[in-house]
């Protein structure tokens, strides 16, 4: 059973928020993602981006091409609790390829972090183009729910009921 199943028997709300990054016009190696992560963001179970066309707000996206050579970074603090996951990882649909994932996001099991130490390793210099990461996650006082009603075994994928 996928998380979005089990969430929706629970009965919990699933929500997506776009983090935009735009690149800057001078090469940079790295690139801070510079926003702070909404308070109600709790329990992240997906991550994905977009390329190839232009967001909702007219912005150049990063293409899938490029995707390949720029890496997210995820930190708390100083700690790199991710490291490395390179931008195509993240994509469903890639130019040019009859193949699209069924799933909309690659699943991740992430707490909330700190997304504004964050950053994208950059070492091609993609210039003038905009990444969305878009997360997939639970709000925080649903996150804090479940935590009270069930148990996580971390050798086992199994759930328990407290």
């Amino acid at each position: 059973m996928d998380i979005q199943t089990l969430l929706f028997k629970l009965g919990i709300g699933t929500w997506v928020e776009d983090i935009t990054t735009l690149l800057p016009a001078v090469a940079s190696p790295t690139v801070q993602i510079g926003n702070t992560l909404p308070t109600n963001v709790g329990f992240i179970y997906g991550l994905s981006t977009y390329a190839d066309s232009v967001d909702p707000d007219g912005n150049t996206l990063i293409t899938s091409a490029q995707a390949m050579t720029i890496y997210l970074v995820l930190k708390d603090g100083p700690t790199e609790f991710i490291q490395y996951i390179r931008m195509d990882d993240l994509l469903n649909i890639v130019a040019g390829s009859p193949l699209v994932r069924n799933q909309k996001f690659t699943s991740v099991n992430i707490p909330a972090f700190d997304l504004s130490k964050s950053y994208y390793k950059n070492p091609s210099s993609v210039l003038n183009a905009t990444i969305r990461l878009k997360l997939w996650y639970i709000q925080a006082n649903d996150w804090k729910q479940i935590k009270q009603h069930f148990t996580f075994d971390s050798q086992r994928p199994d759930v328990h009921k407290k």
